[in-house]
Protein backbone atom coordinates (compact mmCIF):
# COMPACT_ATOMS: atom_id res chain seq x y z
CA UNK A 1 0.00 0.00 0.00
CA UNK A 2 1.00 3.51 -1.09
CA UNK A 3 2.59 5.77 2.05
CA UNK A 4 0.88 8.78 2.58
CA UNK A 5 2.77 12.04 3.30
CA UNK A 6 0.80 15.60 4.60
CA UNK A 7 2.77 18.36 3.47
CA UNK A 8 1.35 21.51 4.22
CA UNK A 9 2.16 25.05 2.09
CA UNK A 10 1.47 28.56 3.57
CA UNK A 11 0.22 30.65 1.30
CA UNK A 12 1.51 33.15 0.25
CA UNK A 13 5.19 31.28 0.54
CA UNK A 14 8.14 30.33 -1.92
CA UNK A 15 8.36 26.90 -2.70
CA UNK A 16 11.54 25.66 -3.82
CA UNK A 17 11.71 23.00 -5.81
CA UNK A 18 15.19 21.07 -5.64
CA UNK A 19 16.67 18.03 -7.53
CA UNK A 20 18.34 16.66 -10.25
CA UNK A 21 17.22 16.57 -14.18
CA UNK A 22 14.88 13.57 -14.38
CA UNK A 23 13.57 13.96 -10.68
CA UNK A 24 10.15 15.03 -12.31
CA UNK A 25 10.03 18.62 -10.39
CA UNK A 26 8.23 20.45 -13.10
CA UNK A 27 5.80 17.16 -13.26
CA UNK A 28 5.24 17.78 -9.78
CA UNK A 29 4.79 21.68 -10.03
CA UNK A 30 2.56 21.42 -13.48
CA UNK A 31 -0.24 19.43 -11.61
CA UNK A 32 0.21 20.42 -8.43
CA UNK A 33 -0.15 24.19 -8.98
CA UNK A 34 -1.64 26.84 -10.96
CA UNK A 35 1.03 28.01 -14.19
CA UNK A 36 0.80 31.31 -12.97
CA UNK A 37 2.15 30.13 -9.56
CA UNK A 38 5.09 28.01 -11.56
CA UNK A 39 8.55 30.23 -12.38
CA UNK A 40 10.07 28.03 -14.07
CA UNK A 41 13.89 28.76 -15.59
CA UNK A 42 13.22 26.84 -18.16
CA UNK A 43 10.54 28.82 -19.45
CA UNK A 44 12.59 32.29 -18.60
CA UNK A 45 15.19 30.46 -21.42
CA UNK A 46 12.47 29.86 -23.63
CA UNK A 47 11.42 34.01 -23.24
CA UNK A 48 14.74 35.44 -23.76
CA UNK A 49 16.43 32.39 -26.24
CA UNK A 50 13.71 31.11 -27.93
CA UNK A 51 15.17 27.66 -26.79
CA UNK A 52 14.59 26.14 -22.69
CA UNK A 53 17.41 24.27 -23.47
CA UNK A 54 19.90 27.47 -24.45
CA UNK A 55 21.91 27.22 -21.52
CA UNK A 56 24.35 30.35 -22.85
CA UNK A 57 21.10 32.10 -21.90
CA UNK A 58 20.89 30.74 -18.24
CA UNK A 59 22.57 33.95 -16.45
CA UNK A 60 19.65 36.03 -17.84
CA UNK A 61 17.14 33.61 -17.77
CA UNK A 62 17.45 33.33 -13.40
CA UNK A 63 17.85 37.14 -13.70
CA UNK A 64 14.28 37.32 -14.88
CA UNK A 65 12.92 33.98 -13.10
CA UNK A 66 14.18 36.11 -9.72
CA UNK A 67 13.16 39.25 -10.29
CA UNK A 68 9.59 37.59 -11.24
CA UNK A 69 9.15 35.42 -8.14
CA UNK A 70 10.19 38.45 -5.61
CA UNK A 71 7.92 40.69 -7.55
CA UNK A 72 4.90 37.93 -7.22
CA UNK A 73 6.27 37.09 -3.34
CA UNK A 74 5.35 41.17 -2.99
CA UNK A 75 2.03 41.13 -4.19
CA UNK A 76 1.55 38.14 -1.49
CA UNK A 77 0.95 35.48 -4.41
CA UNK A 78 1.98 31.95 -3.55
CA UNK A 79 5.26 31.32 -5.89
CA UNK A 80 6.76 27.79 -6.75
CA UNK A 81 10.36 28.38 -7.86
CA UNK A 82 11.26 25.34 -10.32
CA UNK A 83 14.74 24.76 -11.36
CA UNK A 84 17.30 22.16 -10.26
CA UNK A 85 18.43 23.95 -7.13
CA UNK A 86 21.21 21.62 -6.15
CA UNK A 87 23.86 23.85 -5.23
CA UNK A 88 23.47 25.97 -1.85
CA UNK A 89 24.59 29.09 -3.61
CA UNK A 90 21.28 28.88 -5.69
CA UNK A 91 18.85 27.95 -2.77
CA UNK A 92 20.78 31.06 -0.42
CA UNK A 93 19.84 33.67 -2.96
CA UNK A 94 15.77 32.08 -3.04
CA UNK A 95 15.99 31.81 0.85
CA UNK A 96 17.52 35.73 0.84
CA UNK A 97 14.13 36.35 -1.78
CA UNK A 98 11.81 34.93 0.44
CA UNK A 99 13.26 36.80 3.79
CA UNK A 100 13.26 40.13 1.56
CA UNK A 101 9.69 39.91 1.31
CA UNK A 102 8.78 38.71 4.86
CA UNK A 103 7.29 35.10 3.71
CA UNK A 104 8.82 31.73 4.30
CA UNK A 105 10.40 29.48 1.48
CA UNK A 106 9.79 26.05 1.79
CA UNK A 107 12.17 23.13 -0.01
CA UNK A 108 10.65 20.18 -1.68
CA UNK A 109 13.71 17.67 -2.83
CA UNK A 110 12.95 14.90 -4.74
CA UNK A 111 15.99 12.60 -4.19
CA UNK A 112 15.61 9.74 -6.32
CA UNK A 113 17.95 7.47 -7.26
CA UNK A 114 20.21 8.61 -10.56
CA UNK A 115 18.94 5.61 -12.61
CA UNK A 116 15.76 6.97 -12.19
CA UNK A 117 16.43 10.32 -13.05
CA UNK A 118 18.62 8.93 -16.38
CA UNK A 119 15.60 6.69 -17.20
CA UNK A 120 13.25 9.84 -17.43
CA UNK A 121 15.68 11.84 -19.14
CA UNK A 122 16.04 9.27 -21.57
CA UNK A 123 11.74 9.89 -22.32
CA UNK A 124 12.21 13.23 -22.65
CA UNK A 125 12.56 15.35 -26.27
CA UNK A 126 14.99 17.28 -24.45
CA UNK A 127 18.16 15.15 -22.66
CA UNK A 128 20.72 16.34 -20.35
CA UNK A 129 22.30 13.11 -20.67
CA UNK A 130 23.59 11.00 -17.94
CA UNK A 131 26.60 13.22 -16.78
CA UNK A 132 24.72 16.13 -15.76
CA UNK A 133 22.58 13.77 -13.96
CA UNK A 134 25.05 11.96 -12.07
CA UNK A 135 26.82 15.77 -11.23
CA UNK A 136 23.96 17.14 -10.18
CA UNK A 137 22.81 14.21 -7.74
CA UNK A 138 26.41 14.28 -6.19
CA UNK A 139 25.80 18.31 -5.60
CA UNK A 140 22.62 17.23 -4.16
CA UNK A 141 24.23 14.61 -1.94
CA UNK A 142 26.73 16.95 -0.41
CA UNK A 143 24.35 19.70 0.27
CA UNK A 144 21.11 17.58 2.05
CA UNK A 145 22.98 17.41 5.74
CA UNK A 146 23.15 20.82 5.72
CA UNK A 147 19.51 21.66 3.94
CA UNK A 148 17.71 22.15 6.94
CA UNK A 149 20.20 24.89 8.39
CA UNK A 150 20.00 27.15 5.14
CA UNK A 151 16.58 29.04 6.36
CA UNK A 152 13.99 27.09 5.16
CA UNK A 153 10.87 26.80 7.42
CA UNK A 154 10.47 23.54 6.34
CA UNK A 155 12.30 20.64 4.19
CA UNK A 156 10.09 17.93 2.60
CA UNK A 157 12.83 15.11 0.92
CA UNK A 158 10.99 12.42 -0.93
CA UNK A 159 12.76 9.93 -1.83
CA UNK A 160 12.15 6.20 -3.42
CA UNK A 161 12.76 4.21 -6.98
CA UNK A 162 8.92 4.29 -8.32
CA UNK A 163 7.06 7.23 -9.58
CA UNK A 164 4.11 6.02 -8.39
CA UNK A 165 3.91 4.64 -5.19
CA UNK A 166 3.81 7.29 -2.68
CA UNK A 167 0.83 9.85 -2.12
CA UNK A 168 1.05 13.51 -0.77
CA UNK A 169 -1.57 16.01 0.00
CA UNK A 170 -0.76 20.03 0.38
CA UNK A 171 -2.98 22.22 2.03
CA UNK A 172 -1.99 25.75 2.12
CA UNK A 173 -2.26 27.25 5.40
CA UNK A 174 -1.52 30.79 6.56
CA UNK A 175 2.09 31.45 6.95
CA UNK A 176 2.13 33.04 10.28
CA UNK A 177 3.18 30.61 12.34
CA UNK A 178 6.29 30.02 9.78
CA UNK A 179 9.75 31.87 10.34
CA UNK A 180 12.03 32.24 7.65
CA UNK A 181 15.13 32.09 9.93
CA UNK A 182 14.69 28.60 10.95
CA UNK A 183 14.56 24.98 8.94
CA UNK A 184 12.17 23.46 11.31
CA UNK A 185 9.68 26.29 12.72
CA UNK A 186 5.91 26.27 11.94
CA UNK A 187 6.18 22.60 11.06
CA UNK A 188 2.31 21.91 12.07
CA UNK A 189 1.49 18.00 13.16
CA UNK A 190 0.26 15.72 10.15
CA UNK A 191 -3.96 15.08 10.40
CA UNK A 192 -5.04 11.83 12.07
CA UNK A 193 -5.54 10.09 9.05
CA UNK A 194 -1.71 11.04 7.66
CA UNK A 195 0.07 7.66 8.16
CA UNK A 196 2.30 7.04 11.12
CA UNK A 197 5.68 8.62 10.46
CA UNK A 198 5.09 10.35 7.84
CA UNK A 199 6.98 13.29 8.82
CA UNK A 200 10.50 11.59 7.75
CA UNK A 201 12.02 10.92 4.50
CA UNK A 202 9.17 9.03 2.08
CA UNK A 203 10.70 5.35 1.23
CA UNK A 204 9.12 5.26 -2.03
CA UNK A 205 8.03 8.43 -4.37
CA UNK A 206 6.75 10.05 -5.90
CA UNK A 207 2.82 10.38 -7.04
CA UNK A 208 1.50 13.10 -5.47
CA UNK A 209 -2.24 14.18 -4.57
CA UNK A 210 -2.24 18.21 -3.84
CA UNK A 211 -5.73 19.45 -1.88
CA UNK A 212 -5.56 22.47 -1.77
CA UNK A 213 -8.26 23.23 0.09
CA UNK A 214 -7.81 26.91 0.73
CA UNK A 215 -7.53 27.82 -2.95
CA UNK A 216 -10.93 26.03 -3.77
CA UNK A 217 -8.65 23.98 -5.74
CA UNK A 218 -7.72 19.61 -6.34
CA UNK A 219 -4.88 18.70 -8.60
CA UNK A 220 -2.79 15.16 -8.64
CA UNK A 221 0.92 14.69 -9.63
CA UNK A 222 3.13 11.95 -10.71
CA UNK A 223 6.88 13.51 -10.29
Amino acid sequence: MPRTRILRVPSPCLVVMVGPAGSGKSSFCRRSFRPAEIVSTDACRLLLAGDEADQGESPGAFLLAHRMAEQRLGRGLLTVFDATSVEPRARRALVALSARRHVPAIAIVLDLPVETCVANDRRRARRVGRAVIVDQARRLARGLPRLRSEGFAAVHIVRGRSTSSATSTAAPTSSSGFSSGSATAGRRPAPRSATPGDGGPCSSATSWTADLTSCGRRASSCA
